[in-house]
């Protein structure tokens, strides 16, 4: 099988292909080939293999100070979800006694209009 590299210009990397196949279309005027990725070019012009067959991605090796500092930010993480649960609880609280204080002063507007609203009437109504 035929080795064929190809680049790409939009993110500058050389991919290398095996040919399985060739074969010139009629209809279109040119030929056409089946390819498999095999890998992309480094910067040396080795082969770097890609997709399921390449190399197996290495594994994070975390030792036990990164294992105590993770476990420290997530400890600061907790804190701060638990002081933005507190602040949201209060937030809440405030906002249902404006909510109250309002309805109040609402039913009190509601009530004074109510009287005046009468009172222009006997007024309208002994004229």
């Amino acid at each position: 099988m035929k080795i064929v590299h190809s680049y790409n210009k939009k993110n500058g990397v050389t991919y290398v292909y095996e040919v399985l196949e060739s074969h010139y279309n009629l209809g279109k005027k040119r030929s056409e080939s089946k390819r498999r990725l095999i890998g992309k070019l480094d910067e040396n012009g080795n082969v770097i293999s890609t997709g399921k067959r390449g190399p197996q991605r290495q594994q994070n090796d975390v030792s036990g100070d990164s294992i105590d500092t993770l476990k420290e930010a997530l400890r600061q993480v907790e804190l701060s979800k638990k002081e933005q649960d507190l602040q949201t609880q209060k937030l809440r609280s405030r906002l249902s006694d404006y909510l109250v204080q309002e309805q109040k002063q609402w039913n009190m507007i509601n009530d004074l209009a109510t009287r005046k609203v009468k009172e222009l009437s006997a007024l309208l109504s002994e004229i």
